[in-house]
């Protein structure tokens, strides 16, 4: 374990940083009960496109901040990302673009006990160690997110795709898939651009388990929602471009 402070590396079950004294394991999470919550916007990160996961329950999932409110819209129930967290994992993302991966996994791993229930976090963790090939190590961090939020249809995604490309167990991503799906077509909001990206890889699952003109309607789908890896796809499944543009 390393201090969320200094980096420095730590025994298991550490209370203090022996080199700065930060205090490990403390709960950095703030609670904003009592106020209005505005145009869907959340408090930590000023993201308004918080996800709607249950009547009354909104996450934010850009910082892993969650909310619950009464029927004025006032929060009764909340857990606020703390800054410091928020600031790594955008630092996480910035190195990710730049294919540093690495690195990115290094800034992250130093907060798995900063704030041990943000379910964000350990979605980026997964992807982290996922990026760097250390797949049990994602499979875990995605099974902690899990725990802590099981209506979030990109946390059984990311593991779909890791079974395929780590794995080539394309039959059990193609249940995780159907489980996100499950889960979006149930009410729970999620981005444009990430369903996409979940109607492309479901496609190549089912081609992967037999069903292929299912899974070529999926990837159409989601090329015509954008999707600009469609070919790429299709690749990998072994398909090739006829000369009248089908593929078979």
């Amino acid at each position: 374990m390393y201090c969320s402070r200094c980096g420095f590396m730590l025994p298991e079950n550490s209370v203090f940083c022996s080199k700065c004294g930060n205090q490990i394991g403390k709960n950095n999470t703030k609670s904003a009960n009592g106020t209005k919550l505005i145009a869907r916007k959340c408090l930590a990160c000023d993201n308004n496109q918080l996800k709607k996961i249950g009547n009354n329950e909104y996450y934010c999932d850009y910082c892993g901040s969650t909310y619950v409110v009464d029927r004025e819209d006032t929060i009764v129930e909340s857990e606020i990302t703390d800054q410091e967290l928020i600031d790594a994992m955008e630092k996480a993302t910035d190195l990710w673009i730049k294919d540093r991966y690495f690195e990115g996994l290094d800034v992250l791993k130093r907060y798995e006990n900063h704030n041990p229930h943000n379910c964000r976090y350990w979605v980026k963790l997964g992807r982290a160690y996922g990026s760097c090939r250390y797949f049990q190590e994602a499979m875990n961090c995605y099974n902690k997110a899990l725990e802590i939020n099981d209506k979030d249809f990109a946390i059984y995604s990311n593991m779909a795709v890791d079974l395929m490309r780590e794995r080539s167990d394309f039959e059990k991503a193609r249940k995780l898939f159907e489980k996100a799906i499950a889960i979006v077509d149930s009410g729970v909001e999620c981005k444009y651009g990430d369903y996409t990206f979940l109607m492309a890889n479901y496609g190549l699952a089912l081609i992967q388990t037999g069903e292929k003109d299912k899974g070529l309607k999926y990837i159409q789908r989601a090329e015509t929602r954008g999707y600009e890896n469609g070919d790429k796809l299709r690749k990998i499944a072994g398909l090739k471009k006829g000369i009248f543009g089908t593929w078979h």
